[in-house]
Protein backbone atom coordinates (compact mmCIF):
# COMPACT_ATOMS: atom_id res chain seq x y z
CA UNK A 1 0.00 0.00 0.00
CA UNK A 2 1.20 3.38 -0.46
CA UNK A 3 -0.63 7.12 -1.51
CA UNK A 4 -1.28 5.75 -5.47
CA UNK A 5 -1.95 2.65 -5.07
CA UNK A 6 -2.71 -0.83 -3.44
CA UNK A 7 -1.00 -4.37 -4.13
CA UNK A 8 -2.40 -7.81 -2.95
CA UNK A 9 -0.82 -10.97 -3.12
CA UNK A 10 -3.25 -13.56 -3.40
CA UNK A 11 -2.51 -17.43 -3.95
CA UNK A 12 1.01 -16.35 -5.67
CA UNK A 13 -0.52 -13.56 -8.34
CA UNK A 14 -0.08 -10.22 -7.64
CA UNK A 15 -3.06 -7.84 -8.11
CA UNK A 16 -2.80 -4.06 -8.23
CA UNK A 17 -5.49 -1.26 -7.49
CA UNK A 18 -5.04 2.16 -8.66
CA UNK A 19 -6.59 4.10 -5.08
CA UNK A 20 -8.48 6.56 -7.59
CA UNK A 21 -10.05 4.17 -9.09
CA UNK A 22 -11.65 2.50 -6.17
CA UNK A 23 -15.19 3.27 -5.57
CA UNK A 24 -14.87 2.59 -1.93
CA UNK A 25 -11.91 1.44 0.25
CA UNK A 26 -12.61 0.20 3.56
CA UNK A 27 -10.15 -1.29 6.22
CA UNK A 28 -10.97 -3.38 9.19
CA UNK A 29 -8.19 -3.15 11.55
CA UNK A 30 -9.57 -5.58 13.93
CA UNK A 31 -6.41 -6.82 15.95
CA UNK A 32 -2.72 -6.76 16.06
CA UNK A 33 -0.86 -9.95 16.46
CA UNK A 34 1.09 -9.99 19.99
CA UNK A 35 -2.46 -7.75 21.94
CA UNK A 36 -3.52 -8.41 25.01
CA UNK A 37 -7.61 -9.30 24.80
CA UNK A 38 -9.45 -6.81 27.19
CA UNK A 39 -9.68 -7.56 31.23
CA UNK A 40 -7.84 -10.04 32.79
CA UNK A 41 -6.87 -12.45 30.00
CA UNK A 42 -3.22 -13.70 29.47
CA UNK A 43 -4.05 -14.76 25.34
CA UNK A 44 -3.14 -12.77 23.03
CA UNK A 45 -4.60 -11.82 19.80
CA UNK A 46 -3.38 -13.51 16.72
CA UNK A 47 -3.68 -10.43 14.38
CA UNK A 48 -5.34 -12.39 11.29
CA UNK A 49 -8.77 -11.19 11.27
CA UNK A 50 -8.20 -8.18 9.80
CA UNK A 51 -9.26 -7.12 6.31
CA UNK A 52 -9.20 -4.52 3.08
CA UNK A 53 -12.63 -4.11 1.44
CA UNK A 54 -12.75 -2.45 -1.63
CA UNK A 55 -15.50 -2.07 -4.24
CA UNK A 56 -13.45 -1.86 -8.25
CA UNK A 57 -15.51 -1.81 -10.97
CA UNK A 58 -19.06 -2.90 -9.43
CA UNK A 59 -17.11 -5.89 -7.79
CA UNK A 60 -16.74 -5.87 -3.82
CA UNK A 61 -13.49 -7.50 -2.89
CA UNK A 62 -12.03 -8.37 0.61
CA UNK A 63 -8.60 -9.38 1.89
CA UNK A 64 -8.06 -10.90 5.08
CA UNK A 65 -4.50 -9.73 6.40
CA UNK A 66 -2.02 -10.42 9.28
CA UNK A 67 -1.56 -7.44 11.00
CA UNK A 68 1.85 -7.31 12.89
CA UNK A 69 3.37 -5.46 15.75
CA UNK A 70 6.58 -4.60 13.39
CA UNK A 71 3.88 -3.27 10.88
CA UNK A 72 2.10 -1.17 12.34
CA UNK A 73 3.86 1.84 11.98
CA UNK A 74 3.95 1.17 8.41
CA UNK A 75 0.28 0.86 8.45
CA UNK A 76 0.14 4.34 9.91
CA UNK A 77 2.21 6.07 7.86
CA UNK A 78 0.38 4.48 4.89
CA UNK A 79 -2.89 6.00 6.50
CA UNK A 80 -1.12 9.47 6.94
CA UNK A 81 -0.31 9.64 3.25
CA UNK A 82 -3.95 8.54 2.22
CA UNK A 83 -5.37 11.48 4.97
CA UNK A 84 -2.74 14.37 3.41
CA UNK A 85 -3.50 13.33 0.34
CA UNK A 86 -7.08 13.15 0.40
CA UNK A 87 -7.68 9.79 -0.35
CA UNK A 88 -11.41 8.92 0.34
CA UNK A 89 -11.43 5.89 3.08
CA UNK A 90 -12.90 4.46 6.03
CA UNK A 91 -11.16 2.98 8.78
CA UNK A 92 -12.53 0.41 11.08
CA UNK A 93 -10.35 0.35 14.26
CA UNK A 94 -10.97 -1.77 16.96
CA UNK A 95 -7.76 -1.91 17.97
CA UNK A 96 -6.60 0.47 21.31
CA UNK A 97 -4.83 2.45 18.77
CA UNK A 98 -4.87 5.64 17.33
CA UNK A 99 -3.64 5.40 13.44
CA UNK A 100 -3.13 8.93 12.53
CA UNK A 101 -1.76 9.96 16.04
CA UNK A 102 2.16 10.83 15.04
CA UNK A 103 2.51 9.78 19.15
CA UNK A 104 1.47 6.61 17.76
CA UNK A 105 4.11 5.81 15.43
CA UNK A 106 7.27 6.88 17.92
CA UNK A 107 5.95 4.65 20.60
CA UNK A 108 5.81 1.61 18.02
CA UNK A 109 9.57 1.98 16.46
Amino acid sequence: MNEQKIIIQENNELKSYMLFELDNLELFVLEIKGQFYSGRSMATKQGENNFLKIEYQGAIKEYQFLLERENVSLLNAVLLAWTQSSVNFVLHNETSNNFTDDAFVRDWK
